[in-house]
């Protein structure tokens, strides 16, 4: 039991960190893509979808503190950031993750509903709140929050990872290997297909002949 809790925070912990990696940066009109799944090296510079800042800068520093895990020090960049936009939802996200990286789970999804808030249809908001649920334990709310946000993106892998896990957690593995086969569709030869093709492989073995 003890071994099940620590691989499935490690999934949450890939799930947040790719989460990063899927994002990209509109910022001051030049768009900065990533690679969705790169989860080992988050490139910079660091941004997100859906807005622009004046402060790339900034956003560049809190996600490279955030992609080494540097928790502390992205979450002090992060809260920077919002005294200077407070309405950069964006900003809010980046909280978010920090602060679940650090286990403070009900800060977390405080920041993840503010971002919802300002953006309802921010699928990366949603998977926070997701991935906050799922690290407390309601998985069946989480299982909601992953479909609305394959609801609103389809094509996201992290969604599919994240909704995959809590289906395992929750001993659906059939379904949860079909969304595992979804994320090796949209995200091939990642970092992230390599955890989902390992979940598949874990899943199988646990199923038997």
């Amino acid at each position: 039991m003890h071994f099940q809790k620590l691989t499935t925070r490690a999934s949450l912990i890939v799930l947040m960190l790719g989460l990063f990696a899927s994002l990209s940066l509109t910022s001051c009109g030049a768009v900065a893509p990533t690679e969705q799944g790169d989860i080992e090296e988050v490139p910079g510079p660091f941004a997100f979808t859906g807005g622009r800042t004046l402060h790339p800068d900034l956003f560049t520093k809190a996600g490279h503190y955030l992609s080494t895990r540097q928790a502390e020090k992205a979450e002090a960049t992060y809260r920077e950031l919002i005294e200077i936009e407070p309405s950069n939802e964006n900003a809010h996200i980046g909280l978010g993750s920090s602060l679940f990286l650090q286990e403070r789970y009900d800060e977390a999804l405080a920041a993840y509903k503010e971002a919802s808030h300002m953006a309802p249809e921010s699928v990366e908001a949603t998977i926070g709140q997701a991935t906050v649920a799922h690290a407390a334990g309601d998985l069946e709310n989480s299982l909601d929050l992953y479909s609305k946000a394959i609801d609103l993106d389809e094509s996201n892998a992290d969604a599919h990872w994240g909704k995959a896990i809590t289906l395992a957690a929750l001993g659906r593995m059939q379904p949860a290997i079909a969304h595992l086969e979804r994320v090796l569709e949209l995200a091939p030869e990642t970092a992230l297909a390599d955890q989902a093709q390992a979940k598949i492989d874990e899943l199988e073995a646990a199923a038997g002949p």
